[in-house]
C-alpha cells in the first residue's frame, strides 16, 4: 500500500520525456527576444521613462500602408500577350469564304477583313478574365506583342461577346449597289472567324505586383539611440503607440543592440525547463499513480508538445488570432484519461508557455486559464456525446464575459470593448467539439478508456453481455449492480475513477454465467448442485469464473481495463468455503494444497480495482448477515478489510491507510441505508 521507490529503470525513461518535451519544445518557441513591456494606445504609460536602447525606423501602421498600396495599385498594369497567329488564321478563313460567294470583288472583301483585324489588333480576352472581374478596377493593361511591351486601355479590349456584336453591327452597316449586301451579310457569321488572342500572362503580372508593392516603403522617419519615447504617466497617443510597435517589432527581428542570443537562449531554456519541471513533481507528489505509468506520462507530455507546437504556427499566420487555437481541448483530452486537477494544472502551464509568444500575454493567460477551467468543470456533469454542445457553450460564454470585464477595467468605457473578438471566441469554442474524435484517437492509440466509453460500457441496455448476464444469471447480475453503486461511490470517496470503478463491478463476475447454479445468489428451490461434488471439485468450479470470464471478455472485445477486474477482484485470495472444508474433511495430519483453493490473481494493482474488490466481498458478506445492525455490519467490514492486507491483496494497489478509513466509512453509510429497518404498516381492523 505504500508508495514505493521508482525503480531506476522507471526514471530513466520519465527523465527521457521530459528532455525529449523540453528540447521540442525549445526549438519551437519563437527566437527572438521578447518585448518585456505591457502598453495600451490611450492608456496611460504605467512603466518607468522608457529611452530608445538603439536606434530603429518608425514603421508605417496597417491603414497608411492600406492607402499606399491603393495608391501604388492604381499604375499597376497586368500583362497580356497579344498572339498574332489568331488573327492570321481567321482572316485566312474569311477571305476563303467571301472568295467562295459569286459577284464580290477584292475591294469588298478588304473591306470585311479590315473590320474583323480592327478587333483583333486591339485584342479578344479570354472568357475566364472577364468572368473573374479580374480588371474590374485596371485602367491600362501591358500587351505583348513581338518583345515589345505597349500600353493599352482596358476599355479598347474585346470580349468573345463584344467582338461578335461589334463585327455584326458594322457587317451589317455595309452598303452594296444593287442591294445585295443583306446576302453577303447572311452568308457571313462573324462568330466563326472569332477567337481568344490576348492570353493573361500570371506569372509575368505577379511579378509586376510584387515589383510594384516592393517599392513601396514601410517607415517614415527614424527613432535616435538615447531618445525618449515615453515617460511614466503619459497618455499612449496613436504616434507613441506606433513607435512602441516599432521598436518591439526591431527588437524581435534584430535583438537589439547590447544583446547576447546565447543568454537570450539560455533563459527561454530555463523558462521551459522550469514549467516542465513543475509539472511533472505535481503529478509525482499529488498522482503517484500515474507517475507510475509511463504510457500515462508521455501522453500528457505529448498533448503540452503538440499544443505549444500548434499554437506556435498558428501566431504566425498573420490573418489567424491566437484565441482561434483551443487550448481548452487539451485540458479537456487531460481530464478525459488523466483525471479534473491534473487537467486544469496542464492548462495552467500551457497557457503560461503559450503566453510568452502570445499578443497581449496577461489578456491571453487570463482568458485561456477561465475558458480551459471552466471547461473541465462543466464535464463533471458531462454523461452523453450530445452534451458537447453544453461544453462549447460554456467556453464561449466564460470567453466573452471574461473579455468584457477585461476590457472594461482598461477602458471603463462599454463602447471601447472590441467586438469583433466574439467571432474568435464564437470559432474556438466550436472547435472544442474536435475533443470528442481527438479522444476516441487517443483511446486507440495509447490504450485508454475515456468516460464516455465507460459510461456507454455501463449501459446495460447497450451492452449485449450484460443482458446475457441478467438472463442467463439473475442473481449475479443484481449482485454486480449492488457492487457497481457500492463502488462508484466508494472510489469519489477517495478520488478514484468513478466510472471505471462501476464498469469494472458490472463486469467482473460475467465468468459466472456458465455455471449460473453453482453459485449461491442463482439458486432457487433450496437446491445446491456443490452437495454433489468434493470441495476440490466445487472449489475449481468457483474459481474458474475468473478464467472463464477471461474468455468471455476476449471474446466480447472487452477492453483490458475492463477485463482486469475480472482477474483481481478476488486476487490471490482462497475460496475460504471449501478449503475449510476440505480441511475438516481430511485425515490427521494430511496436507491440502493450498494452491487448488487459491484464485490465480493478480492481486489489485489501481485503486478501483481495490475498490472493487472490497465492494464485492462486502456485498456478499452482508447478505449473510442476520442481524444487519450497524454494529455487526461495521465489524464485518472491519474484518474483510483486515483479512485482504493481512493477505497482501494489497500489497502494489497505491491506496493509503487514510483512504482506507475513508472506504471504511463509505461502505458503512452505503450498507446502513441499504438495510435500514422499515415500519411495519399496521392492520386494519374490520369492524363489526
Amino acid at each position: 500500500m505504500e508508495n514505493k521507490p521508482h525503480p531506476f529503470g522507471h526514471k530513466v525513461y520519465i527523465l527521457l520525456i521530459c528532455v525529449s518535451t523540453i528540447a521540442m519544445l525549445f526549438f519551437a518557441f519563437p527566437r527572438e527576444k521578447n518585448f518585456r513591456y505591457e502598453y495600451q494606445e490611450g492608456k496611460p504609460w504605467r512603466h518607468e521613462t522608457l529611452y530608445a536602447p538603439f536606434s530603429f525606423a518608425i514603421a508605417k501602421n496597417k491603414q497608411e500602408l492600406k492607402e499606399e498600396e491603393r495608391i501604388a495599385m492604381k499604375g499597376y498594369q497586368p500583362y497580356f500577350t497579344l498572339n498574332d497567329s489568331v488573327s492570321d488564321k481567321n482572316i485566312r478563313y474569311l477571305k476563303e469564304d467571301i472568295r467562295g460567294l459569286i459577284g464580290f470583288n477584292s475591294v469588298e472583301e478588304s473591306w470585311f477583313v479590315a473590320v474583323l483585324d480592327s478587333v483583333y489588333r486591339r485584342g479578344v480576352l479570354e472568357q475566364v478574365i472577364v468572368n473573374n472581374g479580374l480588371l474590374d478596377s485596371i485602367s491600362d493593361v501591358s500587351i505583348l506583342r513581338d518583345r515589345v511591351v505597349q500600353p493599352q486601355p482596358v476599355g479598347r479590349l474585346y470580349s468573345l461577346k463584344d467582338a461578335f456584336q461589334h463585327i455584326s453591327q458594322k457587317w451589317k452597316q455595309y452598303d452594296r449597289p444593287g442591294k445585295r449586301s443583306s446576302l453577303l451579310v447572311s452568308s457571313l457569321n462573324p462568330s466563326k472567324y472569332i477567337e481568344t488572342n490576348l492570353f493573361y500572362e500570371k506569372e509575368v503580372s505577379k511579378k509586376a505586383k510584387i515589383e510594384l508593392l516592393a517599392s513601396i516603403s514601410h517607415t517614415r522617419g527614424m527613432v535616435q539611440e538615447g531618445e525618449r519615447i515615453v515617460a511614466q504617466g503619459d497618455l499612449i497617443t496613436p504616434q507613441i503607440y506606433n513607435i512602441l510597435e516599432s521598436m518591439q517589432s526591431s527588437i524581435k527581428e534584430v535583438g537589439g543592440m547590447n544583446v547576447n542570443n546565447m543568454l537570450v537562449s539560455l533563459g527561454m531554456l530555463l523558462f521551459i525547463t522550469i514549467l516542465v519541471t513543475l509539472l511533472i513533481l505535481y503529478i509525482y507528489d499529488f498522482y503517484p499513480e500515474i507517475s507510475e505509468n509511463i504510457k500515462q506520462v508521455l501522453y500528457l507530455f505529448v498533448l503540452v508538445v503538440i499544443a505549444v507546437v500548434s499554437a506556435r504556427l498558428i501566431s504566425q499566420v498573420p490573418d489567424l488570432n491566437l484565441y482561434l487555437f483551443p487550448v481548452s481541448i487539451f485540458a479537456i483530452l487531460a481530464y478525459s484519461f488523466l483525471g479534473r486537477r491534473i487537467a486544469i494544472f496542464t492548462n495552467t502551464i500551457l497557457v503560461v508557455m503559450i503566453g510568452y509568444f502570445a499578443p497581449n500575454g496577461y489578456e491571453y493567460l487570463f482568458l485561456q486559464f477561465i475558458a480551459g477551467t471552466a471547461a473541465v468543470m462543466s464535464l463533471r456533469t458531462l454523461k452523453k456525446r450530445g452534451h458537447w454542445v453544453l461544453t462549447s457553450l460554456v467556453v464561449f460564454m466564460t470567453f466573452l464575459v471574461g473579455y468584457i470585464a477585461i476590457s472594461l477595467i482598461q477602458d471603463g468605457n462599454i463602447s471601447a470593448v472590441n467586438w469583433s473578438m466574439i467571432k474568435w471566441f464564437f470559432l474556438h469554442a466550436l472547435l472544442v467539439n474536435l475533443a470528442q474524435p481527438l479522444a476516441y484517437v487517443s483511446e486507440k492509440a495509447f490504450g485508454f478508456m475515456s468516460d464516455f466509453t465507460l459510461l456507454e460500457l455501463s449501459n446495460i441496455n447497450q451492452q449485449p453481455l450484460l443482458r446475457k448476464l441478467s438472463n442467463e444469471a439473475p442473481g449475479t447480475f443484481q449482485h454486480s449492480n449492488q457492487v457497481a453503486n457500492l463502488s462508484e461511490r466508494a472510489a469519489m470517496e477517495i478520488e478514484a475513477d468513478a466510472n471505471l470503478a462501476r464498469a469494472g463491478a458490472l463486469y467482473h463476475d460475467i465468468g459466472k454465467m456458465i455455471h449460473p447454479t453453482f453459485y449461491t445468489e442463482n439458486q432457487v428451490g433450496g437446491v445446491n448442485p456443490h452437495d454433489r461434488l468434493s470441495p476440490e471439485e466445487s472449489a475449481k468450479i468457483i474459481i474458474g469464473h475468473v478464467t472463464g470470464g477471461m474468455e468471455l471478455a476476449k471474446k466480447h472485445n472487452l477492453p483490458k481495463p475492463i477485463a482486469d477486474f475480472i482477474t483481481s477482484h478476488h486476487g490471490t485470495g482462497v475460496t475460504g468455503y471449501f478449503y475449510v472444508m476440505s480441511k475438516n474433511n481430511a485425515d490427521d495430519g494430511v496436507l491440502i494444497d493450498k494452491s487448488k483453493f487459491s484464485y490465480p490473481g493478480p492481486n489489485p494493482v489501481t485503486k478501483e480495482q481495490a475498490v472493487v474488490m472490497f465492494s464485492d466481498a462486502i456485498e456478499a458478506a452482508s447478505r449473510s448477515l442476520t442481524d444487519k445492525s450497524e454494529e455487526n455490519l461495521k465489524k464485518l467490514i472491519d474484518q474483510i478489510f483486515d483479512s485482504k492486507i493481512e493477505m497482501g491483496q494489497l500489497d502494489h494497489a497505491p491506496i493509503t491507510f487514510a483512504q482506507i478509513t475513508a472506504l471504511k466509512r463509505c461502505y458503512l453509510d452505503q450498507l446502513v441505508n441499504v438495510y435500514h429497518s422499515r415500519i411495519a404498516y399496521p392492520k386494519e381492523k374490520k369492524k363489526s
